[in-house]
């Protein structure tokens, strides 16, 4: 992962998704592993399509801050809330949507 930090205890690892087996074509992936005493607790996935992050980065932002900057609240609010749900948060030109991970299959097309 490309970031460490801590919120309220927990260590927060953070990075772009590398090109692996489970990739998307076609879409940016952003992850936070959210650790507590070493162990993961949960799984924060932020997707979106390349063509719409693209076309809203402004300025000199990069896609991987564009997406982090989505979903930096929303760990920290979970955190908070103690609600440790392993999740997918996907944005779209059309809005935004969460699933939940652990009822995905392996491979989402």
């Amino acid at each position: 992962m490309a970031q460490v930090w801590e919120h309220n205890g927990y260590q927060i690892d953070e990075g772009l998704k590398p090109h692996d087996g489970n990739f998307k074509s076609g879409y940016y992936q952003y992850f936070f592993l959210v650790k507590k005493d070493g162990e993961r607790i949960m799984k924060f996935c932020i997707w979106s399509p390349r063509e719409f992050v693209d076309g809203a980065i402004e300025g000199s932002e990069d896609p991987a801050g564009y997406l982090r900057s989505r979903a930096l609240q929303k760990i920290k609010d979970r955190i908070d809330q103690g609600i440790f749900e392993n999740t997918l948060l996907e944005l779209t030109a059309s809005g935004h949507k969460m699933l939940p991970l652990d009822r995905i299959g392996k491979k989402i097309e």
